[in-house]
């Protein structure tokens, strides 16, 4: 369906020593199913991992510390991996957040990216807790942040201008 991305497969978690292949996961968010699924990396035991969120719009693993972070809207949500009751809201409605989206981790430097689709920012927090910074502003529509740690850059897509930003 043109224009309607939704669809998001965010991340492959990588073998521990007690993990083989078969058991990595990935997770992905289904906005219009309200929920966040993961399945084996060869496809198998596909499940709900949670569901009757408020439109999912990405997800983000923090592996060493075992949490995961989604966005909903007004708000950033995480909870640890293995604790499918338990949600914090991370950043709440309080913090001025309209709809964010498209979260990406920096583990090198534990800050968690993400846009906000109607504020027009891209914004970062750091896992250790402390303010949310804007990293741009004025961004048309941004959808989905990248990070890439080595090369120490931060990629977006700006749909109103069509066109992607560092």
């Amino acid at each position: 369906m043109r224009g309607h991305v939704t669809l998001l497969v965010l991340l492959m978690l990588t073998p521990t020593r007690q993990q083989s292949v078969d058991e990595m996961k990935v997770y992905w968010s289904e906005p219009w199913q309200h929920r966040i699924m993961r399945c084996t990396l060869n496809g198998t035991d596909l499940e709900i991992y949670r569901s009757g969120l408020a439109n999912p719009y990405g997800v983000a693993i923090d592996l060493p510390n075992a949490m995961i972070y989604w966005a909903v809207n007004k708000k950033i949500q995480r909870a640890h991996l293995s604790d499918l009751v338990t949600v914090e809201d991370w950043i709440p409605e309080s913090e001025g957040l309209a709809f964010p989206g498209g979260l990406a981790l920096d583990e090198t430097n534990r800050m968690l990216y993400w846009v906000d689709m109607t504020n027009d920012k891209v914004q970062r927090k750091s896992l250790d807790g402390g303010s949310i910074e804007d990293v741009s502003t004025g961004e048309s529509t941004p959808q989905g942040v990248a990070v890439d740690t080595n090369g120490e850059q931060v990629y977006w897509v700006s749909l109103g201008e069509d066109k992607a930003a560092v």
